[in-house]
């Protein structure tokens, strides 16, 4: 017979399961991976040999094992990883940067539109989003830095600014000069925002965008249906040629980008396990 005390306590971790769906999705998913390498161990491992096992073979079974236990090993170290990126041990702060990969730049495309969110929990909570050129222009005259070359002679500018700071084609280059950039720049907004601890930077396409939208099933933003098959021509449009009807001023013409954000979230945050398995496999 169970006692009271034990079964109380299994209805609270049972609730506390229940409310960590995210983190439940992540976990599984792994442990489908590794459930499907336990497989491919054992056929590996065990299949059948037309002659008998040598002391050579036998040798190599024991190098195997090992190289298995050790791939075990970092498979639950990427968990432990993964749930500390998720925010599940403390609150995590991350820049997104919106890169439009049909205006190629070495660090994926031109961030168009940026985003600051924080990550607690496996749920992500939008602080700002906002343009490029609304971020720049307040540091135009303020800031000389010098860009490489190649910016000055083929996209015909004097001065670096944030918006052409993913030059590199080393991705993680790419994000410290951006983030560098972002923040530098902040010092120069007439509204003081702090975001001085910044624990990592994202890049986002629209072609991700699409491929999320691919498993969510499109969302309604303005009265406009999004769907995986025209998120790109669809936003380019709203944000470069039909911002005018709005009553929008090039400023505010990206201010579409956080409904955006606000609609896949809830979207994302309704999916079921299997859904975002599939996001993840995306």
């Amino acid at each position: 017979m169970y006692s009271t005390n034990f079964l109380e306590k299994s209805k609270w971790k049972f609730r506390r399961r229940r409310k960590n769906s995210l983190r439940r999705g992540i976990v599984l998913f792994f442990l489908a991976v590794f459930v499907c390498g336990v497989f491919v161990a054992f056929a590996f491992f065990f299949r059948e040999e037309e002659t008998e096992i040598s002391y050579q073979e036998s040798t190599n079974y024991d190098i195997r094992e090992e190289s298995f236990s050790r791939q075990v090993h970092s498979l639950f170290s990427s968990i432990d990883v993964l749930i500390e990126l998720a925010g599940f041990n403390d609150t995590k702060t991350y820049l997104l940067l919106f890169e439009n990969n049909t205006d190629l730049r070495p660090g994926g495309g031109f961030i168009g539109s940026f985003a600051v969110v924080d990550v607690e929990r496996g749920k992500v909570f939008p602080l700002w989003v906002d343009d490029s050129y609304n971020l720049d222009r307040h540091a135009l005259g303020k800031m000389n830095t010098v860009p490489p070359e190649p910016v000055q002679t083929y996209l015909g500018v004097k001065n670096w600014y944030f918006r052409d700071a993913n030059w590199s084609p080393d991705f993680s280059e790419s994000a410290s000069q951006s983030l560098r950039f972002f923040q530098d720049e902040l010092l120069y907004l007439p509204e003081k925002k702090n975001f001085e601890n910044i624990d990592g930077v994202i890049a986002i396409t629209p072609t991700f965008i699409e491929k999320m939208l691919d498993v969510v099933g499109g969302i309604m933003v303005e009265g406009k249906f999004y769907t995986s098959e025209n998120f790109t021509r669809e936003l380019e449009y709203r944000v470069e040629y039909a911002y005018d009807s709005y009553d929008e001023t090039k400023y505010e013409r990206k201010s579409v980008l956080s409904e955006i954000m606000s609609s896949l979230l809830l979207k994302i945050d309704g999916l079921n396990i299997r859904q975002r398995l599939a996001l993840v496999n995306k």
